[in-house]
């Protein structure tokens, strides 16, 4: 790993802490008000974030791009961004109206919701990475 990724991988690293912060706080509070720490992921919350992580997801890889001095293939970066636009962000908005709007919501929407959040914080962490190093170059 040279210089410029060890600094893009520090600095997404501190995003995503900042990202997750409010699910910290939640995760504190409910240590603090000895309430189960399984409804932490019976909200909403984590749909906020994983909507949130995909945007930035999207603006840093194509803020990296634009600045970048050396030519790239479009189609690949319209492939890219379109996916995480459409996989990403179209998922979490839709769990996040699901379990906003119903009291009896399946388990599995909670589950997918979830996994959609990992899914944020890793394309971030990836794609993310590499938005930075093509903005630090």
């Amino acid at each position: 790993m040279n210089k410029s990724e060890s600094n893009a991988k520090l600095i997404i690293f501190i995003e995503l802490l900042f990202s997750a912060l409010p699910l910290i706080i939640v995760f504190i509070l409910h240590i603090a008000l000895k309430k189960p720490l399984k409804e932490i992921f019976y909200s909403t919350d984590i749909s906020f974030i994983s909507v949130a992580v995909f945007g930035q997801t999207v603006i840093r890889f194509m803020s990296g791009i634009a600045k970048s001095q050396t030519k790239k293939n479009w189609q690949r970066i319209a492939f890219i961004s379109s996916l995480l636009f459409i996989v990403g962000v179209v998922p979490s908005v839709s769990y996040l109206i699901i379990i906003y709007s119903n009291n009896a919501v399946s388990k599995i929407v909670y589950w997918l919701q979830f996994i959609w959040f990992v899914l944020a914080m890793f394309s971030y962490w990836i794609i993310g990475t590499i938005g930075q190093m093509y903005l630090d170059e």
